[in-house]
């Protein structure tokens, strides 16, 4: 359990090697950075601890970033594939878990995004996304408990930064199965958005 603050760390700040585009998150509780989170367009990793100055730090001239092993590697959902991967890095038997699209009630809507995964014991927890995207929620699917709540700052500015609650006791890993798809539903919550402004722009354009 705990109360943490999500902050969205500019990626113009530092220029990923592969030249994709990035988005670094920082996980904070009472102001320690607990967990760092990058992502690509196809990947996600999860680090202990702050690794932003680590990975400013790269070699400039052959444009190599000294990161740590991290935690959890995730492969991003694709455009089609509504499935992204997670691995756990620091297990010898490598371990791997599924979030995807569930499909009846628990199905995508216009108005939401809702994604089921798995930690590594079996359980199963499903995310959900608001109209707004101001308030996603996490709950385990046995008993319809709220695991995990995320509250966006009152700033409309920032889309990637508020408080994120763990309501129950996880395990470390499920812990950190929790943020690192918390990551992901905010990139499919973000692409959402985009495609309602997208349709909004277009219904006006046609009327």
């Amino acid at each position: 359990m705990g109360n943490y603050k999500l902050y969205a760390i500019p990626s113009e700040t530092i220029a990923p090697a592969d030249g994709k585009k990035e988005i670094n998150y920082e996980i904070t509780d009472d102001a320690v950075p607990n967990f760092s989170i990058h992502t690509s367009s196809d990947s996600l990793s999860l680090f202990a601890g702050d690794v932003t100055l680590k990975r400013a730090e790269g070699n400039a001239e052959t444009g190599e970033l000294i990161l740590p092993k991290p935690l959890i590697d995730g492969k991003s959902e694709g455009m089609f594939s509504f499935k992204s991967t997670y691995t756990d890095s620091e297990s010898v038997v490598q371990r791997t878990v599924n979030m995807y699209r569930a499909s009846g009630e628990d199905a995508d809507s216009c108005w939401s995004k809702r994604r089921t995964f798995e930690d590594f014991d079996g359980g199963k927890y499903r995310w959900k996304t608001s109209f707004t995207g101001n308030h996603i929620n996490c709950t385990r699917v046995s008993d319809g408990a709220t695991i995990a709540s995320f509250t966006q700052t009152s700033n409309p500015f920032h889309k990637h930064r508020g408080n994120v609650i763990i309501h129950q006791h996880l395990s470390p890993k499920t812990l950190q199965l929790v943020l690192i798809t918390f990551a992901m539903i905010l990139r499919l919550e973000s692409r959402r958005r985009q495609i309602a402004a997208m349709a909004a722009i277009g219904a006006s354009g046609g009327s």
